[in-house]
């Protein structure tokens, strides 16, 4: 079996986010297809599912990231996990371990192969097709959004032109491959779309009621995020507001989430347990991803439809690839999410069915199936 070293500065210990989630997923599953996986992350290396170090190093602020972003034409993110400390944390780490695989979350962090020791096998986990996202960045009316979209987008080219062409890309999404693919042909694309374990949730509200609870769960501090809920007070809820209620569930909301909750009256949860988010959706008429761009899987689709709760999203939330079951409305139209709502008066025992058959189709064992197979092909041919 392989021994695997996950670098990941951005995943935290416990998961707050998605991608952090999606991190924590794959070395889990790795670890229990009898691989030997040591993931270090934000703060933590954690070895076949042990923490064996917890480390403190100082992090850039945000004024410093933008100013380096801006005067360095990097990637934003890459400049606020770009750090010495914590290179040199993996840098000990290689002098006291070997590995015959390495997983580097984001192609923006290729210098760390410049690492010694650094073993023989290299997989870039993309997470998503970041160009799509940079657009929606450059997009905006803020001109140093904008600006700092054109900055990644460009960072991004960079790296992909200077990547080893025996380097492998992981993508979670087939709709990613085609900005990778086109960039560099001559690398090796595997997709691993994220799993799931269906567990259909035990309770479910009245259909009947006239005002319908919405739900939108994941990381309030993250710009896709908060441009989601920008987008959905802007374009949605002005015309669901007489039929629905709404609540926003997540980890660090920005002062703008704040606002917005404030102002709307809507409810904010900022910190919950598994069990907490658990009776959230037992209580949900409606789980929403009003997503106004976007790339890649979105796992907080996924949790929704592994409970059996209602989805609501724009297409830009759905582009993950999967054949989603039927209780999930794939819509941009604020007046079909309306009609759905409305016509929506009780529960189907189809949402219970099709949970189960989507987690059985979608299970990790299953997705996580091409990164089995290339791990097991380079470790008979090296």
């Amino acid at each position: 079996m392989s021994r695997i070293l996950y670098l990941s500065p951005m995943s935290t210990i416990p998961p707050r986010d998605g991608g952090s989630r999606w991190v924590h997923s794959v070395v889990d599953m790795l670890v229990e297809a009898g691989h030997s996986c040591t993931l270090i992350g934000h703060d933590f290396v954690k070895m076949d599912g042990h923490i064996t170090q917890r480390f403190d190093i100082s992090w850039r602020k945000k004024p410093l990231v933008i100013l380096r972003a801006l005067l360095q034409s990097g990637h934003y993110t890459e400049m606020k996990y770009d750090s010495v400390e914590w290179r040199n944390i993996v840098q000990d780490h290689l002098r006291n371990f070997k590995y015959d695989t390495v997983i580097i979350s984001f192609i923006w962090m290729d210098k760390l192969l410049g690492i010694p020791n650094m073993p023989s096998l290299v997989i870039f986990d993309t997470q998503n097709s970041e160009w799509k996202i940079c657009k929606g960045y450059q997009d905006s009316k803020n001109p140093l959004v904008s600006r700092l979209g054109r900055s990644a987008a460009a960072r991004l080219d960079r790296s992909m032109a200077e990547l080893p062409e025996d380097a492998v890309l992981m993508h979670i999404a087939e709709s990613d491959v085609a900005d990778h693919c086109d960039r560099r042909p001559d690398m090796n694309h595997i997709v691993v779309m994220p799993g799931i374990e269906a567990t259909p949730r035990t309770g479910s509200p009245d259909y009947s009621v006239s005002v319908k609870e919405l739900l939108f769960c994941g990381n309030l501090s993250n710009r896709l995020n908060n441009d989601a809920v920008n987008y959905f007070a802007s374009e949605f809820w002005p015309l669901l507001r007489s039929v629905a209620s709404f609540t926003l569930a997540g980890s660090n909301p920005s002062r703008n989430v704040q606002k917005m909750a404030k102002n709307f009256g809507w409810t904010l949860i900022p910190n919950f347990s598994d069990e907490e988010k658990m009776e959230l959706y037992n209580r949900t008429h409606f789980a929403v991803l009003p997503l106004p761009y976007g790339a890649g899987s979105k796992i907080k689709l996924l949790e929704a439809v592994s409970y059996g709760v209602p989805v609501l999203t724009t297409h830009a939330g759905a582009t993950g690839g999967q054949s989603l079951p039927s209780f999930v409305t794939v819509e941009d139209s604020p007046e079909q999410w309306l009609h759905t709502i409305m016509n929506t008066v009780k529960t189907d025992p189809s949402w219970y069915i099709d949970a189960i058959s989507f987690g059985n189709d979608y299970n990790f064992r299953n997705t996580m199936k091409p990164l089995f197979d290339l791990l097991g092909e380079y470790a008979r041919t090296g």
